[in-house]
């Protein structure tokens, strides 16, 4: 065991001279990925990483490309599904939007379940996982007000970082309040910060306008 981790990490080991290179050191952390799967050798992974990354550039490559590759030349080899060269022409289809997914907020993240090449080899439907997820997505999506919109309203400062107290009966919770609402015992980490100085003078410079008339003022207003 010792000696397949030795193995496994010296694949990210790799010294980088962030002043020699002029690269983002970030753009390389999912070479410790690549080091996690060779060591644990999963039938399956998943991995979130941000939109930037399709667009990324280091060291004179496509950083998305790079990471493809590199993939599939670990051992035991993975694909990414669906394949990148499926993909070429469009990469952006990689991203899922979470709020399609019954969560309520918008976070678009690029998404790649990846699987051991061994295992299409035997089992041809496994290259249409990524289809499969995305077949899963909704239309009609879930706002704040859907997800939050019974807590009790808070001013500043006000609230419990743990515990807040029971729920109050309420007869017109939506039914993601009510699924929420289902295991727990109560309203838990409800609480608003404070307000800082400046956002008070933030707030003040904005509220002076608009009564002044000023409705189209914007933050380079402020800072001028």
């Amino acid at each position: 065991m010792c000696g397949q981790q030795s193995q496994a990490y010296s694949l990210v080991g790799r010294s980088r001279d962030p002043d020699r290179t002029g690269n983002d050191q970030r753009l390389f952390l999912y070479e410790h990925y690549l080091g996690i799967l060779q060591d644990l050798q999963p039938d399956f992974f998943v991995l979130e990483n941000v939109p930037g990354v399709l667009t990324a550039h280091a060291e004179g490559e496509e950083i998305f490309q790079r990471m493809i590759r590199d993939f599939r030349s670990i051992k035991p080899a993975y694909e990414v599904a669906p394949s990148y060269d499926e993909l070429t022409k469009d990469p952006r289809a990689y991203l899922i939007d979470s709020v399609h997914f019954g969560v309520p907020q918008r976070r678009k993240r690029v998404i790649l379940v990846g699987y051991r090449r061994e295992l299409a080899e035997r089992h041809s439907s496994i290259r249409g996982v990524f289809k499969q997820i995305k077949s899963l997505e909704r239309d009609s999506v879930l706002s704040v007000d859907d997800a939050i919109g019974d807590l009790p309203p808070l001013r500043a400062g006000e609230g419990d970082n743990r515990w807040f107290g029971p729920y109050t009966k309420n007869s017109s919770l939506k039914d993601y309040q009510l699924k929420m609402r289902e295991t727990s015992p109560g309203i838990c980490n409800h609480r608003a910060r404070t307000h800082m100085g400046g956002d008070l003078e933030r707030y003040k410079f904005f509220i002076e306008h608009h009564k002044n008339g000023d409705r189209r003022t914007t933050l380079v207003d402020l800072v001028q």
